[in-house]
């Protein structure tokens, strides 16, 4: 699944999401579609898919899919999120024309980046600086 592959990747190739749990124990703070739990140290990331979309082929079978995800950084240094920021962007365009958790990329658009200082959430009240990729993958199904 591409999920775990990215996952994976990340996990490999950004090393800063490293912190402590609440109970003190190592953990990759990258999260799928969400926190429950204030996160003890940051920098963390959040990420989702919002949208799948399939264009059909000529006989009506599915000839490729276009997902759409979002990834969500928080941290409390902003030059150290523009600088997080700026290297998943740089993995994330380099994994068209690879295989990622089995799935064959052929292409990725990272569509939007920016910075923000979150409201009415539990970050802003932390301080913590939020930066935003949303970006759509193309892929064949198997």
């Amino acid at each position: 699944m591409f999920e775990n592959g990215l996952f994976n990747i990340i996990k490999t190739n950004i090393p800063d999401f490293w912190g402590t749990n609440n109970n003190g124990d190592a953990e990759y703070q990258l999260f799928y579609l969400g926190v429950f739990d204030p996160v003890s140290t940051p920098p963390y990331a959040i990420f989702e898919r919002y949208k799948r979309i399939h264009e059909m082929d000529m006989k009506s079978k599915n000839r490729q899919f276009i997902s759409g995800y979002r990834i969500e950084i928080y941290d409390k240094d902003s030059w150290h999120l523009l600088d997080l920021q700026q290297r998943l962007r740089t993995l994330l365009e380099s994994l068209a024309w690879t295989t990622v958790g089995g799935i064959y990329v052929e292409q990725i658009e990272v569509e939007d980046d920016f910075h923000t200082i979150p409201n009415e959430k539990l970050e802003s009240k932390l301080r913590l600086y939020q930066g935003v990729l949303d970006f759509n993958m193309y892929y064949t199904p198997e």
